[in-house]
């Protein structure tokens, strides 16, 4: 009886291991099939991070007003306010 224990515990443990072996075998395959697109995948996000970099850092190089400077308006404000009086 401990024989056959013995028997069904060493069938059991080669087939989970030869399954497993199989299974790292099929793994590293596709691993080495799509390594050229992940490195393209890989590029293009690298690429796509810089173009958001950029966007950012002209963004804030932007002034932050287009509109006439402070010491124009200040000016205009005093000359109306000189008129008023």
């Amino acid at each position: 009886m401990y024989l056959e224990g013995i028997k069904l515990m060493i069938i059991g443990m080669s087939t989970v291991a030869v399954f497993i072996l199989v299974m790292i075998f099929l793994i590293q395959l596709v691993a080495r099939l799509t390594r050229q697109s992940a490195i393209q995948e890989l590029e293009i996000i690298d690429q796509e991070r810089k173009e958001r970099a950029l966007a950012a850092a002209k963004k804030r190089a932007k002034p932050v007003s287009d509109g006439p400077p402070v010491e124009v308006i200040s000016a205009a404000i005093a000359a109306f306010k000189a008129d008023q009086s």
